[in-house]
């Protein structure tokens, strides 16, 4: 039965309105406190307080004072203060602060419109003149000066700054102002400069940071091409400003102009490659009227044969004007051919750094393992150190465009921190498929003796022996032994003989190289399609799963009031976890990277010093003898111990300078630009490497390059002054194994002794030597940029007798 009962609603809370509060809240829907001077909102949002009619909107607060005022009748220029710079006329006032005529000085008069044409300097100081009688022009200015010192300041991604936007935001209002009314002749400059700078400002914040982002590869949306209707409406206000005219400023534009409406063939193909004339249909017959790709495809041949330095705005707008009618259809639709030569286009309208390049250009979609790099990457970085040797040049990899760097510009980088100069690994290890999330540093500790030989023994006791002689897969065997050496520092003793944990470890580190290996068969853009239905994509999500698992327990337990404090790797994440970090699967992802880079390295390192102790029978008794001193003059195993093991650390360095784990080192991203000494800006984004393999073999460095000799830097070290150099975890721009300054590895120290401690082990507890039939040390393989010991070498431990 229905109920009878009123319905009962709460009772509404009435708010009172703010019926004198200042425009500032009223536009950000905001209850104003109605306080004077400044209401407390303006005041934490760092604004001036509009109370008053004639204190623009939104006005940023600056260091110092600023004072714009828009006056609502006629006035007279009010007097200048002592120490203020002001822009008027006959309706608007603002004073300039110390910081906007800092901008004036350092941009303005530098360039405005073009900062790199000659042709436009005096254009430029000209305006400057014109921008303290038109406020539009001053605030357009400095919003274009606010927009170039975030560019050369900040970070690729940063977004517009108060100041940036309160400029722009009074350029608009009082340019749109200007425009409705009669414009005279000396109004007619100052409107075609401010156009100029409103398309530049419109140009400086992209909407997007990563090609999947942008057009053409995102969605489709009515807002594509969208810059074209800008420009239609800019060659608007140059039919009302002709700034051609006499006596116009822009005169010099005039060769400019003329190149951008120079008349394009009629017919044919002459100038056209013959490949381009395929790829878009184009025959002797063609014209504009039976082809649309035929003024595309003439404009941007004419771009094509010129070098980037002598490609200048002119020509690069004929293009442009081809945008229209059956071809702009065409590039809406995303149609191949119109991509392609929107692509051709851009290459030369977007010209890139002014640094030297080796190999081919930078694809549309990016590189693969089937790119030109990843089957001749070892030709391509020597001829590059062999050309630029002491310089710098770009070289497009399989998964970015770097430039590479010589040593002599480390020094450059060293004034930077670490989130300005960020490491790639997470880029060029697939760390959004992989879930590998890079840290910095960590707690080292030091390997035991005992938990190191377990493992070795462990491992031996799946082979079965002939005559007591072990044959083991030397990569996957290092690989298990550096897994369970390093799960005791890393997760502790409950958990590091735990064989799912080292299953999944080891197993982990051996995926993300799948992964890898995988993607990188395909274009980039085409990742988050095929990474689904990768067999290796799914097991590393496995592996992460039952990471978690593993880990929560321990996690939750040593979070609980009762924890105790654990001296290892998990506990050193948890306590210095903050935000974001301090969530499960953000430990757990860095737990496993740090597996992975301890890992990967040691494993790698361990194996090239083996290879090459079998190489060399008498350097093994050379190196055992300085063992077993050691362990006898510190009465055991210590970090003392292995720290006095200068004739190991001397092999181990000079057979990891040979075999280098890659042909590029000190693999960084910058977030911010950056001129070296040469005085060449690298950007932001700009991806940098250094040559590792060609420095190690470099003659000049090392000589002789090519021969091994194991006690080359003990000997070095035995020189007056250079008792603490050359040792294995030692930094230095000449051998840059472990980085440089303090973008060095962290964990070098731990890593150097768990080497040595794995060699130690092999040494004097087994014979070791290469296969029946293998008498020479193998060449590694090089495979894009590694240089890698082979999957399927092998090597033989026998038990020493004492």
């Amino acid at each position: 039965m229905a109920s009878t009962c009123p319905t009962e609603f709460p009772e509404r809370r009435t708010r009172r309105r703010s019926r004198f509060g200042c425009r500032n809240c009223k536009l950000r829907k905001l209850k104003c406190d109605e306080g004077k001077p400044q209401c407390k909102r303006c005041g934490s949002f760092g604004v001036l307080c509009n109370f008053k009619p004639n204190t623009p909107d939104l006005q940023p607060v600056a260091d110092d004072s600023v004072r714009s005022l828009v006056v609502r009748e006629r006035a007279e220029l009010r007097p200048p203060l002592t120490s203020g710079v002001w822009t008027s006329d006959a309706s608007t006032f603002y004073q300039l602060n110390a910081k906007c005529q800092d901008l004036a000085n350092r941009y303005l008069g530098r360039g405005l419109i073009t900062p790199d044409d000659p042709n436009m300097i005096e254009v430029n100081r000209k305006l400057l003149i014109l921008a303290f009688t038109h406020p539009f022009l001053m605030h357009a200015s400095l919003a274009v000066a606010l927009a170039y010192d975030r560019y050369l300041n900040s970070p690729l991604s940063s977004r517009r700054t108060p100041e940036e936007c309160y400029h722009w935001y009074q350029t608009t209002a009082l340019f749109n102002r200007r425009l409705r009314e009669p414009i005279e002749t000396k109004d007619k400059d100052p409107i075609w400069g401010t156009a100029a700078a409103l398309v530049m400002l419109t140009f400086s914040t992209p909407d997007s940071y990563t090609p999947e982002e942008s057009w053409p590869l995102k969605p489709s949306g009515p807002s594509d091409l969208e810059w074209l209707r800008m420009s239609k409406g800019k060659m608007s206000l140059w039919r009302i400003t002709d700034p051609l005219r006499p006596d116009s400023l822009f005169r010099v534009m005039a060769p400019t102009y003329a190149q951008m409406n120079s008349p394009l063939p009629e017919k044919g193909i002459d100038g056209i490659t013959r490949g381009l004339a395929i790829a878009c249909h184009l025959e002797d017959s063609s014209t504009a009227e039976n082809n649309p790709y035929f003024n595309a495809a003439h404009a941007v041949s004419q771009l094509q044969g010129l070098p980037d330095s002598q490609v200048i705005t002119g020509q690069t707008e004929l293009f442009t004007r081809s945008i229209r009618g059956a071809f702009k259809s065409l590039l809406q639709e995303k149609d191949p051919v119109a991509l392609l030569l929107l692509y051709l286009w851009y290459r030369k309208a977007g010209r890139e750094l002014d640094i030297p390049r080796v190999g081919p250009r930078p694809g549309l979609l990016g590189n693969t393992t089937k790119s030109y790099f990843h089957s001749h990457s070892l030709q391509l970085i020597q001829e590059g150190y062999a050309r630029y040797k002491d310089g710098m040049y770009l070289l497009w990899t399989t998964d970015m465009d770097r430039v590479i760097v010589s040593r002599k510009f480390m020094k450059d980088f060293s004034s930077l921190s670490r989130s300005e100069l960020q490491v790639t690994a997470t880029m060029r290890h697939a760390g959004e498929y992989t879930r590998m999330d890079v840290v910095e540093k960590g707690l080292l500790g030091l390997p035991v003796y005992d938990e190191t030989l377990f493992a070795l023994n462990k491992i031996l006791e799946r082979p079965e022996s002939k005559n007591g002689i072990y044959t083991l897969p030397l990569i996957s065997s290092m690989i298990q032994l550096v897994t369970s050496v390093t799960a005791r520092v890393f997760v502790g003793p409950d958990l590091c003989r735990d064989p799912d944990w080292l299953s999944t470890a080891t197993g982990y580190t051996m995926d993300v190289f799948k992964v890898m290996k995988d993607l990188k068969a395909h274009y980039r853009v085409f990742h988050p399609f095929v990474a689904p239905f990768l067999a290796s994509c799914r097991q590393i999500r496995n592996r992460f799963a039952v990471a978690r698992k593993l880990l929560l327990p321990r996690l939750e337990n040593r979070t609980s009031e009762s924890a105790y404090n654990h001296n290892d790797m998990l506990q050193w994440l948890i306590d210095t976890a903050r935000g974001h970090d301090a969530e499960t699967d953000q430990i757990v992802k860095r737990m496993l990277f740090l597996n992975m880079a301890a890992i990967h390295t040691s494993a790698e390192t361990a194996a090239n010093t083996i290879l090459d102790l079998c190489a060399r029978p008498e350097d093994m008794a050379v190196l055992r003898e300085e063992m077993l001193q050691a362990l006898k003059t510190h009465d055991g195993l210590k970090l003392a111990t292995l720290s006095s093991l200068k004739k190991t650390g001397s092999f181990i360095k000079g057979s990891s300078g040979l075999n280098t784990l890659g042909l590029m080192t000190f693999n960084r991203r910058l977030t911010t630009p950056l001129t070296l000494s040469n005085g060449v800006t690298l950007p932001a984004s700009t991806y940098i490497s250094m040559p590792h393999y060609p420095m190690m073999h470099d003659a000049d460095l090392f000589p002789p390059p090519k021969t091994f000799d194991g006690l080359r830097f003990f000997n070095l070290r035995q020189e007056k002054g250079q008792e603490e150099r050359h040792q294995f975890a030692s930094l230095s721009s000449e051998i840059p194994s472990w980085g440089v300054g303090k973008f060095a590895c962290p964990g070098r120290f731990r890593a150097s002794a768990q080497i040595k401690l794995i060699q130690m082990i092999l040494l004097l507890e087994f014979e070791i030597a290469y296969p029946d039939g293998q008498t020479e040390r193998p060449k590694n393989v090089i495979v894009g940029e590694k240089n890698q010991v082979s999957m399927s070498q092998k090597i033989t431990l026998k038990r020493r007798s004492f």
